[in-house]
């Protein structure tokens, strides 16, 4: 596990590479680019079955924590660096051959937000975790602006905008953990937390959320994302769904379960209590997502509303608390991610081609091009989560666990069942108009390349995979929760000899 550096080390250093030989690599970035997120990939799946044996610190530098900054490798943070890097993988792969053409430095940034995506999922430090989300945010920034218009510029601009006012908190979540407990640490600070009044730690919790709900869409921390989606290139925002959000919500789970604590879910501000507002700002992002996806006229935007509903359910199931809650959280998370990174692609091919974004003017799309609308369609029924399809199970268990709670539950449960029907409305409305015969002009002929095709099948499989053989993946996302629970318990022997920092 020592290597485990080079998830961060390698991306970084080859995107600095290919950012200054931009003049005599035009050709080979995106290929080397490829390689190097390919390996990775690979090598996080073969790490896996390692990390699911127990988790495992890695020390940095031979300062033993919390003097010292180290990364945590376990079952879920593994887990997640190869579903992160498997995107960016796939979406490299999309963009050699069916994307608009970029230049060397895209790649470079592509890299960029791979290192600090997976710096943010690794690391052990709250400090470190800022430093690498700043570097996210940067590489998002580029890679939106990339598409060389004004629609990108503008989403970009917003995004910045936003996401830097948004750091300022998290920064002044960092102070006040720090002059409270003395360490940045997340395993210190987790045992240290008592330490803080209860007024303090609830001021640093939501000064931590701000940012960490902005970046996963969250209500009313979302205004971004209509237009970001829309101006990105369409791989890029799907990546912005895929790995941006979804390790974003990995952060959720990290600071809210793992730093503070169950027991500041229940805590209460102003009379209400945490975990309810929580309740209330997903319930809020799911039915407001839903419902803006639903009056969408440009399909960029429409998934773009369909991933902040993805993520209010999200942000649901994590506020029932819970191993079942949480069970259900990493499965929508993680069927999500998937299936919207298909439908982003399959989207830019279309867009492509027809020289538009308003699917209304796709009709007779589907009929001239059956296999690419049959793989929009295997995402879409993954998302709306029909039996024996991923999102199916991500669905079942939040229901499951909203029977547990309630009134919450209720709330819950309302959310799942209405939020599926308005998905199943403008879904099957956007896939009915590429299977209705056109009457004007024959339907565009979809050209997709290589690249289309083998992102697309894997996607495809994964959400096959996973909707026909859940018990695997429920017994690994189980497993994972279990492991962060471990986690200041595999920490405390480090901690314990914080006495004698150096490592001998």
């Amino acid at each position: 596990m020592n290597w485990t550096v080079s998830f961060i080390v390698v991306p970084l250093f080859t995107a600095f590479f290919l950012l200054v030989s931009s003049l005599w690599m035009r050709r080979l970035a995106g290929y080397l680019a490829l390689l190097v997120s390919g390996a990775l990939g690979l090598w996080a799946l073969t790490l896996l079955p390692e990390a699911v044996r127990g988790g495992t610190p890695v020390i940095i530098g031979g300062w033993i924590p919390p003097y010292g900054i180290n990364l945590y490798v376990d079952a879920l943070s593994m887990g997640m660096v190869a579903l992160v890097t498997g995107m960016i993988t796939l979406g490299i792969l999309f963009q050699l051959t069916d994307g608009m053409a970029k230049r060397p430095y895209f790649y470079g940034l592509m890299l960029l937000l791979l290192g600090s995506l997976n710096g943010m999922i690794l690391t052990g430090d709250a400090f470190n975790f800022f430093v690498f989300m700043e570097i996210s945010g940067m590489a998002t920034y580029g890679l939106v602006a990339a598409s060389r218009n004004r629609a990108g510029a503008r989403g970009a601009f917003k995004y910045l905008v936003l996401a830097g006012a948004a750091s300022v908190f998290f920064l002044v979540g960092i102070a006040m953990v720090y002059r409270s407990t003395g360490t940045l640490n997340m395993a210190d600070l987790a045992r240290r937390m008592p330490l803080m009044t209860g007024g303090s730690a609830l001021v640093a919790m939501v000064s931590f959320m701000i940012p960490l709900l902005l970046e996963a869409e969250i209500f009313p921390l979302n205004a971004w994302v209509p237009d970001t989606y829309k101006g990105a290139p369409s791989m890029v925002s799907g990546l912005l769904s895929a790995a941006v959000g979804v390790a974003s919500a990995y952060a959720l789970i990290r600071f809210f379960y793992f730093i503070f604590g169950i027991t500041y879910f229940g805590k209460v501000v102003g009379g209400v209590k945490v975990a309810h507002m929580l309740l209330g700002l997903g319930i809020l992002t799911a039915v407001l997502g839903e419902l803006a996806a639903l009056s969408q006229k440009d399909a960029k935007k429409l998934l773009a509303w369909s991933s902040v509903g993805q993520m209010g359910m999200v942000l649901t199931a994590l506020s029932l608390t819970g191993s079942m809650a949480m069970h259900a959280a990493l499965f929508l998370m993680v069927s999500h991610a998937v299936a919207k990174m298909l439908l982003f692609l399959s989207v830019g091919v279309i867009i492509r081609s027809t020289g538009t974004s308003n699917w209304r003017a796709w009709k007779g799309v589907g009929r001239r091009n059956p296999l690419l609308a049959v793989f929009m369609l295997v995402a879409v029924l993954a998302i709306l989560g029909v039996p024996l399809f991923s999102g199916f199970w991500g669905k079942f268990e939040l229901v499951g666990a909203a029977t547990l709670r309630g009134l919450m539950g209720f709330w819950a449960i309302l959310v799942v069942l209405g939020g599926s029907v308005v998905e199943a409305g403008y879904f099957f409305r956007l896939i009915h108009t590429m299977f209705e015969q056109s009457e004007e002009e024959a339907p565009v002929r979809i050209r997709a390349r290589a690249g289309y095709w083998l992102a697309s099948l894997a996607l495809v499989v994964v959400i096959m995979v996973m909707g026909l053989f859940p018990k695997p993946f429920s017994a690994y996302f189980r497993h994972s929760i279990n492991g962060q629970v471990s986690y200041s318990k595999v920490m405390a022997k480090y901690l314990a000899n914080a006495r004698n920092p150096r490592v001998r």
